[in-house]
C-alpha cells in the first residue's frame, strides 16, 4: 500500500502538470473523475474482509467521528499509538506545506529541481514500503521497528533543519526512507490490540484523527516559518519548520519507547528464536 501511495506521489504531481497545459481546471476535473472511479471500484470490486458473524449491529450514536475517537483511548497502547502517529503526521504536514518556500529562499531551487526532488521522494518511499518495511518488520519485530522509523525521521527533519548546502537534501531523502517502517508497524499493533469485529471502527477513529494534522500542522509551520524569516526573528532560520517537526516526532519516539510494548506476536517470534538457540 506504501508503495503504491509513492507511485501516486510520483504520477501524480507530474499528471497534475501536463494536464494543466489544457486548462487550470482541467486537473481537478481529471481527479474528481478519479475519485469516481475509485468508488465504483470500491463498491463493485472490493469484497468485505470480515465474516457477517462476526460484524456488530450497527448503532447511530457510535457512527460519527467524535464517538469513535474514545476507542482510541480504551488502553494505554492505543492512546500512546495514536498519540505517536498524531505528532507523526503533524510533522510530515508542516514539512509539506514549507517545503518549497524553504528550500527556494535556503537553495534558490527552480520549479525544475522541486519537481526532480519530488519525484526522488516518490522512488524512495515506493522503494523502502514495497522492499523495506516487510523484512524490517519481520526481523525488528513491530516495536522496535517503531521506534526506529521514528528515529531515523527524528534524526532526518533535523538534518532538513540545518542542511546548509542543496545536494544534501538528496542524501537525506534517501536515509529518511527507512523512516517508512514506522506507520506500517503502528498500524498492525493497532489492529493486533483490538477484535475482528472492531478493527474497521478503530481505523476509521485513527484516520479522522490525524486528517486534523492536516488543518493544524500547515498552520503551524507556516507561522513559525513567517516568523522566523521576518525582521522581529531573534536569528534568520528558515529550516525552522522542519527542526519544530523534528521535536514533535522526538515526543512521538518518546510516547512510543514508554508505552508501547512488543505484540504477541513479536514475543512468540523472539520465543522461537532462543528455543532454536538453545537447541
Amino acid at each position: 500500500m506504501g508503495a503504491a501511495f509513492g507511485l501516486g506521489f510520483i504520477v501524480g504531481p507530474l499528471a497534475g502538470g501536463l494536464l494543466s497545459g489544457f486548462g487550470l481546471r482541467v486537473p481537478f476535473y481529471v481527479a474528481g473523475i478519479l475519485t469516481l472511479l475509485n468508488l465504483a471500484l470500491c463498491l463493485f470490486f472490493l469484497p468485505e474482509s470480515l465474516d457477517t458473524t462476526k460484524r456488530r449491529p450497527f448503532r447511530w450514536k457510535e457512527a460519527n467521528p467524535l464517538a469513535s475517537l474514545g476507542l482510541l483511548r480504551r488502553s494505554p497502547l492505543l492512546t500512546a499509538i495514536a498519540g505517536s502517529l498524531f505528532l507523526s503526521s503533524l510533522a510530515n504536514h508542516g514539512l509539506y506545506s514549507t517545503w518549497v518556500f524553504s528550500t527556494t529562499l535556503r537553495f534558490e531551487w527552480n520549479s525544475v529541481t522541486t519537481g526532480i526532488v519530488f519525484t526522488l521522494i516518490g522512488v524512495c518511499t515506493a522503494l523502502a514500503q514495497g522492499l523495506l518495511v516487510g523484512p524490517i518488520v519481520k526481523r525488528l519485530g513491530e516495536r522496535r521497528s517503531v521506534l526506529l522509523g521514528l528515529t531515523v525521521s527524528m534524526f532526518a527533519f533535523l538534518a532538513y533543519a540545518l542542511a546548509p548546502e542543496g545536494w544534501m537534501i538528496y542524501l537525506i531523502i534517501a536515509v529518511s526512507s527507512f523512516g517508512a517502517v514506522d506507520e506500517p508497524a503502528s498500524q498492525a499493533l493497532i489492529s493486533s490490540s483490538v477484535g475482528e469485529d472492531e478493527q474497521g471502527a478503530v481505523q476509521g477513529a485513527l484516520a479522522s484523527l490525524l486528517s486534523l494534522t492536516a488543518v493544524f500542522g500547515p498552520l503551524l509551520a507556516t507561522g513559525m516559518f513567517s516568523y522566523f524569516v521576518s525582521e522581529n526573528a531573534p536569528i534568520f532560520f528558515p529550516g525552522a519548520p522542519f527542526a519544530l517537526g523534528a521535536m514533535l516526532i522526538a515526543c512521538a519516539l518518546l510516547l512510543a519507547w514508554r508505552f508501547v510494548r512488543p505484540s504477541k506476536r513479536d514475543v512468540r517470534a523472539s520465543t522461537k528464536v532462543v528455543v532454536q538457540a538453545g537447541d
